[in-house]
């Protein structure tokens, strides 16, 4: 995890968590000085580093209803529309992920 004072105002974080099938989640957030968000992003990629999702709220895709929070998934062209997320909830995303992978190796 990294922690980085960007100004007496402002903070980042910065955290890889490792999943147990290997993925990935990387976690990016700035932070206020009362310790709000203020931008994210969450990565969640396999092993090899391809992407599996990503939420973030970067202010380039202007026309989804949502902007900036929008989401990225790996067999998209372009992204969605998403509400603000948390890492819980993206956790819990990548958990249902894992579990459903698991589903299909044991078939």
């Amino acid at each position: 995890m990294e922690r980085r004072e960007e100004s007496s105002q402002r903070g980042f974080v910065r955290a890889v968590a490792l999943l147990i099938d290997e993925s990935e989640l990387h976690i990016f957030e700035y932070i206020d000085y009362k310790l709000s968000k203020i931008s994210y992003a969450y990565h969640f990629q396999t092993q090899d580093g391809e992407l599996i999702l990503r939420y973030d709220n970067e202010p380039h895709y202007p026309e989804l209803t949502t902007f900036p929070h929008h989401k990225h998934i790996s067999d998209a062209s372009s992204p969605e529309s998403s509400e603000p997320v948390s890492v819980e909830d993206v956790l819990a995303e990548a958990a249902a992920y894992i579990a459903s992978k698991g589903r299909k190796n044991e078939l």
